[in-house]
């Protein structure tokens, strides 16, 4: 009998034990719970759970006003836990630390909050994704700005102040952007179409007032009127490298020679030319399949990536076509180039004559840089044309027998 009573007695405790599991408490007196007493937060908008479990009223209460509450009292039923969220502010400043009290069965419970160091939504270095030129519109052209210490849902607008002559003909519309990370690229685009070429300043600046402002300096680019990058010359030796290339036969075809298809192209060494006289020799459907169209002169061969003008005993020379498409009222051209002298020759020089109306700014170049046993030596040149019309053509020629290869010829308007 002792021991049947002894069995009741371990149900009854058990069966206690076994509510209280399902509680808070283990007992009617008040009791409060609390799930942390320290919270931390990053420098964004940031925030935390914190939870209660007591059977009677309860409160927060604190100073520091950088934090907020979900609720900042209630009335537990000594089972639930109770959420409550906590939200820090942005810090934009050192890091820094605060307190709030939880007031609860008779109880004043500290809970201790740090959030680390932040500073203004930042914005960096931008940049414009594309080139702007004079006379052309603009597509698919951004302002590329990164930004950092910004957070999750922050909501911005960027307006943008354009100025310097470059500026005539575009616009940046405001915009407004909502954050989805501390940091990340934002993007404006740009539109219209560029007017005149010269410096371009773009200012861009916040609603926030604590965030810095940027500056991007850049230039529209002069109306390209005329470019030849050579980029579809692929036969012949690299005789400015000195290295071995590539060459196919040619056959008679309509209005001169094209290429033999049922050959295939063999190794060739580096001083070899890799077509005949481009302009007298070859056919035009040639000079097309190596956008040579439209161009004029003697004595000029094709290389990979650019040509040869002239022979041991012929002078060659390259005329550009016609530079008809020049905005209103423009009479001065700017010319750019790159020339290097012929394998073993020195003492060269290019000769620069305009036909069509227009007198340039130097009539010759000499090479600086000698041709050697081991290649040549890329130079730049740039001059400039007065006078011109859309009759204007540049001749470019040897000095004597001298060769010298060129490429990257580029005309631009110049105001």
């Amino acid at each position: 009998m002792k021991t049947k009573i002894l069995n009741l007695a371990l149900i009854a405790t058990l069966a206690i034990c076994g509510c209280s599991v399902s509680s808070c408490t283990s007992d009617e007196e008040s009791f409060v719970l609390r799930s942390d007493d320290n919270l931390s937060f990053s420098y964004a908008q940031d925030s935390k759970d914190f939870t209660i479990c007591t059977n009677g009223d309860w409160s927060i209460t604190s100073d520091c006003d950088w934090l907020s509450f979900s609720s900042v009292q209630g009335k537990g039923d000594g089972t639930t836990r109770e959420k409550i969220v906590v939200t820090s502010a942005c810090n934009t400043q050192a890091a820094r630390q605060g307190t709030f009290v939880l007031h609860a069965a008779g109880k004043n419970l500290t809970v201790t909050c740090q959030q680390e160091e932040g500073a203004p939504l930042t914005f960096g270095k931008g940049k414009v994704s594309g080139a702007l030129k004079a006379g052309q519109q603009i597509e698919d052209i951004s302002i590329e700005i990164p930004y950092s210490y910004g957070y999750a849902g922050q909501k911005i607008t960027l307006h943008t102040t354009l100025s310097g002559a470059g500026s005539e003909g575009l616009k940046v519309n405001d915009k407004s952007f909502t954050l989805d990370a501390p940091a990340g690229t934002l993007s404006l685009p740009l539109e219209g179409k560029p007017t005149a070429s010269g410096p371009l300043s773009i200012k861009i600046q916040s609603n926030d007032e604590t965030a810095n402002s940027i500056v991007i300096q850049c230039n529209v680019l002069s109306k390209i009127l005329l470019e030849q990058h050579f980029d579809l010359m692929l036969w012949g030796g690299d005789v400015i490298a000195y290295k071995p290339g590539i060459k196919g036969v040619f056959v008679s075809g309509d209005g001169g020679k094209v290429i033999d298809t049922t050959q295939p192209a063999t190794t060739c060494k580096a001083t070899d030319d890799g077509s005949n006289d481009l302009i007298l020799t070859m056919a035009e459907s040639y000079r097309q399949l190596r956008g040579f169209s439209g161009w004029d002169g003697a004595k000029i061969y094709e290389h990979p990536g650019y040509v040869k003008m002239g022979t041991a005993s012929a002078i060659g020379k390259l005329i550009t076509p016609a530079i008809s498409n020049l905005s209103e009222g423009t009479t001065r051209i700017k010319v750019t180039c790159r020339v290097a002298q012929y394998y073993k020759e020195n003492g060269g020089a290019m000769i620069i004559t305009v036909l069509g109306g227009g007198t340039p700014s130097v009539s010759s170049y000499t090479y600086k840089n000698a041709g050697t046993a081991k290649g040549g030596t890329w130079e730049e040149v740039t001059f400039t044309v007065n006078g011109v019309t859309a009759e204007t053509q540049i001749q470019f020629s040897t000095q004597g027998n001298k060769r010298f290869c060129m490429d990257d010829i580029v005309i631009s308007e110049e105001k």
